[in-house]
């Protein structure tokens, strides 16, 4: 059993790895673990930070429901906004003529974007309301 923590993680990780080796379609083996470890790091990140927001709204009003929705409400624009901002940082680095940076930047640009709007907005909502 995946402890619920790990599950969106792992959502992310499955969208966003990748890294063929240029003329034998092979998979360089340090570039999934890398941006596993990237992303589970962040994943946790924005995870802890909008926890946090909702046990204070928790504290405040006292009603589950309530702290969900202010906590999504209030924390949504943050999360999304630096979700943004990395992956734009993450994708001018896919332009470095390194072959394991490029894909390493543009499968973290990926997995941020997919962390932040496909797991963050549809499937963690569902399951916490």
């Amino acid at each position: 059993m995946i402890s619920g923590a790990l599950a969106p993680t792992l959502r992310t990780i499955t969208a966003a790895t990748g890294g063929w080796v240029p003329g034998t379609g092979a998979i360089q083996d340090f570039i999934p673990i890398l941006v596993f470890a990237f992303l589970f790091g962040l994943s946790m990140d924005y995870e802890v930070f909008v926890l946090a927001r909702m046990r204070e709204e928790y504290d405040r009003t006292g009603s589950t429901e309530a702290a969900v929705v202010g906590a999504l409400s209030r924390t949504g624009r943050l999360v999304t906004s630096a979700s943004l901002i990395l992956a734009i940082s993450f994708l001018s680095l896919s332009t470095n003529p390194d072959l394991p940076v490029r894909v390493i930047a543009t499968g973290l640009a990926f997995g941020i974007l997919f962390d932040a709007f496909v797991v963050r907005t549809l499937l963690c909502r569902r399951s916490w309301l």
